[in-house]
C-alpha cells in the first residue's frame, strides 16, 4: 500500500514538472502553414507581395521599429548578414508592425539606419498573426514555399532579462541559414527573443 502511495506521488509530481503537450514534444510556436497571400506597402513605391518571396531560396522577416533599442543595435548586423547572404539566394525583409508609421517615417529610418534590403509596412498586424512573433528584433526565416523554419531571436547578444554582452556565443540566424542552404533541418526552430512589444493585431477594417 506504502509502494503504491509513493508512485502516485511521483506521477503527480511529474505531471505538474510538464507545464503542457506543446513543452514536452517541442512543438514549435508558429502556425505550420504557409504565410498566406499577402500586399503591403513598402518605402519603395511598388506594393510588395509575399507570393514575391516564393523566388527567394530563404526569406528573413525582421521586425523593426523607429524607436525600439534592441532592434536598433542589430541594425548593422541586420546589414552584415543580408550582404553575405545575398548571393546565396536569401533575402531579407523589414517590417514595421506600428500602426501610425508612414511610409516616409519608415525610410528615414532604413536610412539612418542602413538598412539596405526592402521594408514593408504592416499596420494590421497581419504578419504577427501568420508568424507568432511577439517583439521587435524577432526574426522570421521562411522556406521557398512561406513555411516558417525558424523564428525567434538573431543571437545571445541579450538575455530574457535585458542584459547585454558585448559579443555574442550563439548565432541562431547564422545557424538557421546554414543549414537551409544545406538542405538541412534548423538545430532549433525556435529561440524567446528580448525586445519591445510587438502591437496586436487590429481588424483590416479600422
Amino acid at each position: 500500500m506504502h509502494i503504491r502511495h509513493f508512485c502516485w506521488v511521483v506521477i503527480a509530481i511529474l505531471v505538474v514538472m510538464i507545464p503542457s503537450e506543446r513543452r514536452l514534444f517541442g512543438a514549435p510556436p508558429f502556425p505550420a502553414a504557409p504565410i498566406p497571400k499577402l500586399s503591403f506597402d513598402a518605402t519603395a513605391n511598388a506594393p510588395i507581395q509575399s507570393t514575391d518571396w516564393n523566388s527567394n531560396r530563404v526569406t528573413v522577416l525582421v521586425f523593426l521599429s523607429l524607436d525600439c533599442p534592441v532592434a536598433n543595435r542589430y541594425a548593422p548586423e541586420y546589414r552584415r548578414l543580408s550582404e553575405r547572404y545575398h548571393q546565396r539566394g536569401v533575402r531579407f525583409i523589414g517590417v514595421h508592425c506600428e500602426p501610425d508609421t508612414t511610409r516616409e517615417q519608415a525610410a528615414k529610418h532604413a536610412d539612418e539606419y542602413r538598412i539596405p534590403f526592402p521594408v514593408i509596412l504592416d499596420p494590421h498586424g497581419a504578419l504577427i498573426r501568420a508568424t507568432g512573433a511577439e517583439v521587435v528584433s524577432e526574426v522570421v526565416v521562411l522556406r521557398g514555399d512561406r513555411t516558417i523554419a525558424y523564428r525567434g531571436r538573431l543571437d545571445d547578444r541579450y538575455t530574457l532579462d535585458g542584459k547585454s554582452r558585448e559579443n555574442p556565443r550563439m548565432r541562431d540566424l547564422v545557424q538557421t541559414l546554414d543549414a537551409l542552404l544545406a538542405d538541412k533541418s534548423p538545430p532549433v526552430a525556435h529561440q524567446p527573443a528580448f525586445g519591445c512589444p510587438l502591437p496586436q493585431p487590429r481588424s483590416q477594417s479600422k
